[in-house]
């Protein structure tokens, strides 16, 4: 008979049909594949992450990890037993990396529309010290990379600029003043005001009530020790401070010898420009030389102000691809890894016998003016905390100190104490201290005040 004049097709009774038999098998995975998916799950969902936030439990992270470990599961399971057979063994993983990569960037910009980062020009142009912060400037501070990867700080500095309290010029009579100078690790904008090394250095010497104490921060980012002496002479001397503590490592001796930045300052990255002071030994004095590129800085930031910024000093960070981002950021570490293998960078240092006998005549002329104005200087030695290789710039340091009887007290050992202890003072990307590490710095700065020759033998100036 002519199938196209009606009538079935012979022994149609027996051609099975294709499409029940397809609903069939997917119904079959469908259950045991969400039920492993789940199991996956409930099982991390057991561990506790660190930096909790998602019902107190899990960071962000983690639960983009859980979403992909469940799917990924219910998914793999699902077409192994949907199509048993070769087509499972390229579905399966390439599903998989999709999903993976689809939910990984997909939580990457949830969290950074929760953490945003944010450009700041919080430094302005200064004729003598190179640069200042803004008086009274309030910004987020979330580091350097695109997304708040550390850290998210809503910071408001005072009327000078430095990242505390409100301070009066004039002592409160009968309490003792104390001012800690240094670069941004005394500065300190990764932590809240109140978390700084000095505020909890000031919160635990008021603690036993009696006698006033105040700790003044006076670090501003990336000065080096010549710049912390003009700070001294120029911001922190007419506070009339009891004792000063002043923060030193081998990085800040190298940057009092080196006038030239590069990238510093936003708005000027594409060029090296001389914005520090520059010292010198002149017939057996200290002398020095201001800034020679002021011009320049303030002109490049001043465009910048209106270009990118709208006329503030803030701007939110552009977004990126998150996975993008982090594929290229590692394999530019891992690809760099390999090349420093074969071929180690040059090992340099500008710290040569003349940078270092500058550094120390520094030293010695701040010293020498903290106790011309009544009180006494403390070098706090960090640079063990910066690298091994700088043992012999500690060893001098300490050497150097003891024979012009200036104050000196070691916080690399307290850092290194707490990093062999399991107990990290700085940020996992950013190395600036975290909460632990300005406590870490209090401790030490509390340790001298309460030792000999510390507060137990000053009574204050009136």
């Amino acid at each position: 008979m002519n199938p196209d004049h009606g009538g079935p097709p012979h022994h149609s009774s027996l051609t099975p049909s294709m499409p029940p038999r397809a609903t069939a098998n997917s119904s079959g995975a469908m259950l045991p594949a969400l039920v492993a998916g789940a199991l996956v799950v409930a099982a991390m969902a057991t561990r506790r992450s660190n930096e909790a936030w998602v019902l107190g439990r899990w960071s962000i992270a983690y639960v983009a990890m859980m979403a992909v470990g469940g799917l990924g599961t219910w998914l793999a399971l699902f077409f192994w037993i949907r199509f048993r057979g070769r087509r499972a063994v390229l579905m399966v993983p390439a599903t998989g990396l999709i999903l993976a990569l689809g939910v990984t960037e997909l939580a990457g910009q949830f969290y950074v529309t929760l953490k945003p980062s944010y450009e700041v020009l919080h430094l302005k142009p200064d004729p003598i010290l190179g640069w200042r912060p803004v008086p009274e400037l309030e910004f987020t501070w979330a580091g350097h990379e695109w997304y708040a990867r550390d850290f998210s700080v809503p910071i408001k500095l005072n009327s000078e600029g430095f990242h505390d309290l409100e301070r009066a010029r004039e002592k409160t009579p009968g309490s003792t003043r104390i001012a800690v100078i240094g670069d941004s690790m005394v500065e300190a904008l990764q932590v809240p005001s109140d978390l700084t090394a000095t505020r909890l250095a000031e919160e635990s010497l008021n603690k036993p009530g009696g006698r006033r104490f105040e700790v003044l921060n006076f670090g501003v980012s990336n000065y080096g020790l010549g710049q912390m002496f003009l700070n001294w002479e120029t911001r922190v001397r007419p506070y009339r401070p009891d004792i000063v503590f002043v923060y030193v490592a081998g990085l800040h001796m190298i940057r009092t010898v080196t006038p030239m930045e590069r990238g510093a300052f936003p708005g000027a990255s594409q060029e090296s420009l001389r914005v520090r002071p520059t010292f010198r030994i002149e017939e057996d004095r200290l002398a020095w030389d201001p800034p020679q590129d002021l011009a320049k800085f303030e002109a490049a930031q001043a465009d910048l102000i209106q270009s990118r910024f709208g006329g503030g000093r803030t701007r939110k960070r552009p977004r990126k691809s998150f996975l993008v981002h982090r594929i290229a950021a590692g394999a530019h570490e891992m690809l760099m890894g390999i090349q420093w293998k074969f071929h180690p960078l040059p090992v340099t240092s500008p710290l040569d016998e003349q940078a270092l006998r500058l550094n120390e005549r520094i030293l010695l002329e701040l010293n020498r003016s903290v106790s011309a104005a009544g009180a006494r200087l403390v070098v706090v030695d960090a640079c063990l905390y910066y690298s091994n290789a700088e043992e012999p710039i500690s060893q001098r340091l300490k050497a150097y100190c003891s024979s012009h009887s200036i104050n000196y007290v070691c916080l690399s050992d307290a850092l290194l104490a707490s990093h062999h202890a399991g107990h990290m003072t700085h940020w996992g990307h950013d190395k600036h201290f975290n909460e632990l590490g300005n406590q870490v710095f209090a401790d030490t700065i509390l340790k001298w005040l309460r030792g000999p020759g510390g507060i137990t033998d000053n009574i204050g100036r009136q």
